[in-house]
């Protein structure tokens, strides 16, 4: 338990140190690029969140051990824009763009035993234009997580990770965003071994993203 609170404090370190060289750097490219826009075919993104994730009973899932789950959770991921902005100014309030988006993930699980796991995921999201500087999005994915939870009812080793959620985001700068979102994310095996009853989580996520030129 103690060297899960000393990685916890690593990640706030760490998250403060990339968000001071963030806001440095779009503080900078401001006045060079007023004119670019954040939404646009191609336009790219890396960023880093760090959260809290609550197991749950779902459908059947977690109904031993699963649903005590209590982990951090850190993501980084890299997002492109795959279609136009909208040309209508303003947008109508369904008017959006897709990005797809891959994530690097890392779950610091501490209850009811310690334990991590780490591994990749894959997401489309989709994001409302009407707003700015505020988008809404939602966004559906899957990827595929090395377990090490060491749980009664769901064998640790290569799991598939489909995940759902929604959030917003919201535009401090030319090129820094702040984004805060919730997901819904579940972890088997497909019983390719067993025991696999699942773990469902609810998560809360607080990222900073960083626009590309």
């Amino acid at each position: 338990m103690l060297t899960l609170k000393l990685w916890a404090r690593e990640l706030i370190a760490v998250t403060a140190a990339f968000s001071s060289l963030l806001a440095l750097s779009a503080e900078a490219s401001v006045a060079a690029h007023p004119e670019r826009s954040i939404f646009a075919l191609g336009a790219q993104q890396f960023g880093l969140s760090l959260g809290y994730g609550n197991g749950v009973r779902w459908a059947g899932s977690g109904t031993i051990e699963g649903h005590r789950v209590r982990e951090f959770i850190a993501l980084l991921h890299w997002q492109i824009d795959i279609t136009r902005a909208p040309l209508r100014e303003p947008p109508a309030w369904y008017a959006g763009g897709l990005a797809l988006r891959a994530e690097g993930t890392l779950l610091a699980n501490f209850r009811p035993r310690s334990g991590v796991a780490g591994g990749l995921g894959l997401l489309l999201r989709y994001s409302l234009h009407r707003w700015r500087p505020w988008s809404p999005y939602v966004q559906i994915g899957a990827g595929v997580i090395g377990l090490g939870f060491d749980l009664v009812d769901q064998d640790d080793g290569l799991a598939f990770i489909p995940q759902a959620g929604v959030g917003v985001g919201y535009r401090l700068s030319q090129h820094l965003s702040l984004d805060l979102g919730w997901r819904f994310h579940h972890i088997s095996n497909a019983f390719s071994h067993l025991p696999n009853g699942g773990i469902d989580s609810s998560q809360l996520l607080l990222g900073l993203a960083y626009q590309l030129d």
